[in-house]
């Protein structure tokens, strides 16, 4: 009886022990799951920052990009800008402080441009009166071109080529300068070679100015009479 209850006591001992070591591995394995769900939380969150950190430096790269963009266009507009305003101060310069060499009526520029109809061509003619502007020039631009048809050399007078200009040519009446900007319409089959400009004054006497360009010259770079 006295072994049967030591064996008894010893067997419950054991049984006691067994479940408290099996405590403490299950104690153990509930630490390391917790554990590593925290570690797994603290993953997802650096994930996430870093997720907002990417999208943070991709904006600021963004607005960096745009930001340069927009400066060197703005300098380059600016640049754009001073290079005409010195073109017009030149172009006053010449006007109201010429060479003797200079003096009178002149023809600043001249050009004509093909349009999308073959036959018409935009033309643009800027003249000044360069020193001694204390009075008015007035009078009429009488423009011709030159060319051939058929073979044959024709003489064409704007009033012909172009429906708003008068018979007698482009009236003009300035101090300083003066801006035409027009249209001609050429005769089917004609070539333009040459363009003549007479500029007589409304009180008569000899023509101001009297001179004929090539009409490649004053087409724009690169383009042809075609």
């Amino acid at each position: 009886m006295w072994a049967s209850a030591c064996a008894l006591a010893a067997g419950l001992a054991g049984y006691a022990a067994g479940l408290q070591k099996q405590g403490q591995h299950l104690n153990s394995v509930e630490a390391d799951k917790e554990r590593l769900l925290q570690e797994v939380a603290d993953l997802r969150e650096r994930h996430y920052e870093l997720r907002l950190e990417a999208a943070r430096l991709e904006s600021e790269q963004a607005v960096d990009a745009q930001a340069l963009s927009e400066a060197r266009s703005t300098i380059a507009g600016l640049e754009q800008r001073n290079a005409e305003l010195e073109s017009d101060l030149g172009f006053y310069r010449s006007i109201m402080a010429p060479s003797d060499a200079e003096k009178g009526f002149q023809v600043d520029s001249f050009g004509v441009r093909a349009t999308g109809d073959g036959r018409v061509w935009d033309y643009s003619l800027v003249v000044t009166q360069v020193g001694n502007n204390d009075r008015f020039l007035s009078g009429r631009i009488e423009m011709t071109v030159i060319g051939r048809s058929e073979g044959e050399t024709r003489t064409l007078a704007l009033p012909e080529l172009a429906d708003d200009v008068e018979e007698g040519g482009i009236k003009y009446r300035f101090r300083y300068f003066q801006s035409v900007d027009g249209q001609l319409r050429l005769p089917e089959g004609f070539d333009p070679e040459q363009v003549r400009l007479q500029v007589n004054a409304r009180s008569g006497g000899e023509p101001l100015l009297d001179e004929t360009w090539k009409w490649s010259e004053l087409l724009p770079v690169g383009q042809s009479n075609s």
